[in-house]
């Protein structure tokens, strides 16, 4: 699947690659990412810097034509997803299949383009697709408004594995069943004990997402929740579950959704949907906006 996303203003870069395999079964979960090599990416596909799963590389682009280019060996099948941030907003990351003739002789114009997005956008996914072909798969940076003498600030770019990060269910982050919104009429909110008593839809908030959820975003690990529906219309607009809704909310649900992009974190149709929070039919970062602005459709 191949995705570009919009571009938003941001200040720090951190540049994500997940690989995944197709059909490999339960999440095994984020690795940790290797320290900083503060390798820099060379200007051209032959020179390209290698990475490594697991490795991070830094440099800087600019000014105008500059491109620095980095390598990614996959087998054929794996999937793989970039997300990123730069302190520029016109750097532009491109994927690029492998060659046909020898990588360390390939030009620029023997390379099979993929997909570019704009590395603006904080750990959102800019690039994702699945490897057609075991081979070289390359990634450019480029910054192609930049007429000044000076190279942009820098950014840091990082590559982490994961097994089967879209989960069994085979989202993908947009991840919302229509049918299943909380709004009294589904199988959750009529559910009895075996005895005839129904039990307490109060209690779903620890219920339908079971415990408070854990993700790691660019090496610092946030904890929080479980989610809660303040005012019982299946909206669990409080995602930090402190009986609040407020900008941490916000923030957290950007979080919740960065850890399903990456595979970290699985959710069902019933907890997705309970987190559409502008109910528009799917899970998206519109959602925490809708948070952060004091909006909610329902």
């Amino acid at each position: 699947m191949i995705r570009q996303t919009k571009r938003l203003p941001t200040l720090v870069l951190a540049f994500l690659v997940v690989a995944s395999v197709v059909g490999t079964g339960a999440i095994a979960g984020i690795a940790s990412a290797q320290e900083s090599t503060e390798t820099d990416g060379d200007d051209s596909p032959a020179d390209a810097t290698a990475l490594a799963l697991g490795e991070t590389a830094g440099d800087s682009v600019g000014p105008d034509d500059e491109a620095d280019w980095y390598a990614v060996d996959l087998d054929a099948g794996q999937t793989v997803s970039v997300t990123g941030t730069d302190e520029a907003s016109d750097t532009t990351l491109t994927a690029y299949g492998p060659p046909t003739d020898d990588p360390e002789t390939v030009e620029e114009s023997d390379l099979t383009g993929i997909d570019s997005g704009g590395l603006t956008i904080t750990e959102e996914t800019l690039v994702e697709f699945t490897a057609e072909e075991s081979g070289t798969y390359y990634f450019a940076v480029t910054d192609d408004e930049n007429d000044g003498d000076e190279p942009i600030d820098a950014y840091e770019v990082t590559v982490t594995a994961v097994d089967d990060s879209e989960g069994d269910d085979g989202g993908d982050g947009d991840q919302r069943d229509e049918d299943e919104r909380d709004d009294g009429t589904n199988d959750e909110s009529d559910e009895s004990d075996g005895d005839g008593t129904e039990t307490d839809n109060r209690e779903g908030d620890a219920a339908l997402f079971g415990e408070s959820i854990t993700v790691e975003i660019a090496g610092i690990t946030l904890t929080f929740g479980p989610p809660a529906d303040p005012d019982d219309d299946g909206v669990y607009e409080d995602v930090t579950g402190d009986g609040e809704v407020n900008l941490f909310d916000a923030v957290a649900h950007a979080a919740v959704l960065t850890g399903v992009n990456d595979g970290a974190i699985d959710l069902s149709d019933e907890q997705a949907s309970a987190l559409d929070i502008d109910d528009d039919g799917t899970l998206t970062y519109g959602d925490a906006l809708a948070l952060a602005s004091g909006t909610n459709a329902s």
